[in-house]
């Protein structure tokens, strides 16, 4: 028996050995089947896997990931894919039966059709055909409503992954934050309503990621999360878009835009904090000159930068001794009629 032993741990070890090399990858489409051909792994190709926009008017309408796709906030499970020249065919297990056939024009690009329509679609949404949304934002805006704040989380391992979404919004009326909490299911998937009377700021922290989406009463987002840059479909998603561009673009420095005016009396701190908000007026009117954003997203980025300037103008005192202490400059206390 014991001369059997490194007999059976060597036949053990060329079997695994066979086996692994049965398993092949074709590694130029992405496509994983065994030697044999008696079972397959649906693996999507590499280039494919990504979030893709229209070209024509930029909304996110398919996101290929390899387990799943999701198009218009549902989620497809593969049936089969398969490669057919320069094309995929796609086929899903859900109801609809939906098949798609998938051409690559370029990294970026690919066409897709399904039945007899063939739309063009990018991972790049800034090369997209977009009209900016005219409609503004009118009086009243309080409306006693709730916002869909839905999506869905790549990569989620539902064994290892937080289970809730925190959600943190400001209450106009109690001067606090109200948190609610969005519930992720096994396969990754959010959906929660948001009891909301005016359009505003949300507040999202999850696994270590932090950031904020826009909502309004009555209205849905469709948020993909697990990238640094979250991706949006729904009613909300231009929005988004245009605001996280605006962010970009105007970004505050508060340590090096308050380090300096220790050396100012209240009334050139005044002056200094006026002018600057007047070139943020300056730069946001020349943005919004070009057409590329929503007139609602210049609404919102100009009465932020109206409050956010009010706002320092009235906190002076503390801010003055925050550039005092910085530069160990004596406080000029301020006078009444600074206000």
């Amino acid at each position: 028996m014991r001369n059997l032993l490194p007999m059976v741990l060597f036949t053990l070890f060329c079997y695994e050995v066979s086996a692994q090399n049965d398993y092949r990858e074709d590694k130029s489409d992405g496509l994983k089947v065994n030697g044999t051909g008696d079972f397959k792994k649906f693996v999507i190709p590499d280039f494919l896997n990504a979030e893709w926009f229209s070209l024509e008017g930029g909304n996110l309408c398919f996101e290929f990931y390899d387990d799943v796709m999701l198009s218009e906030g549902v989620i497809y499970s593969y049936e089969d894919v398969v490669k057919d020249g320069n094309n995929y065919i796609i086929s899903f297990k859900d109801r609809s039966k939906r098949i798609l056939s998938i051409s690559k024009v370029s990294e970026e690009n690919i066409d897709i059709q399904e039945k007899t329509v063939t739309i063009k679609y990018t991972k790049n949404r800034a090369i997209c055909k977009i009209k900016p949304d005219l409609s503004v934002y009118t009086l009243p805006v309080f409306k006693n409503d709730s916002a869909t704040y839905s999506g869905y989380i790549k990569d989620y391992n539902k064994g290892n992954s937080p289970k809730t979404i925190a959600l943190h919004i400001d209450n106009i009326l109690t001067g606090g934050q109200d948190i609610y909490m969005a519930k992720v299911q096994d396969n990754g998937v959010f959906d929660v309503k948001i009891p909301m009377y005016h359009p505003q700021l949300i507040y999202v922290s999850f696994n270590g990621y932090n950031g904020s989406t826009y909502l309004e009463p009555g209205r849905n987002l469709f948020t993909i999360l697990g990238s640094d840059t979250p991706v949006y479909s729904g009613e909300m998603a231009a929005l988004n878009y245009d605001l996280n561009m605006l962010e970009e673009l105007f970004r505050f420095d508060f340590d090096s835009t308050l380090r300096g005016i220790a050396t100012l009396n209240p009334e050139g701190y005044k002056s200094h904090l006026l002018k600057l908000q007047q070139e943020d007026f300056i730069r946001l009117d020349s943005v919004n000159a070009l057409n590329k954003i929503s007139k609602k997203a210049y609404q919102i980025k100009r009465t932020d930068f109206e409050y956010m300037y009010a706002w320092l103008l009235f906190d002076y005192d503390n801010n003055y001794s925050w550039a005092s202490l910085k530069t160990r400059n004596s406080v000029i206390l301020v006078e009444n009629d600074y206000f």
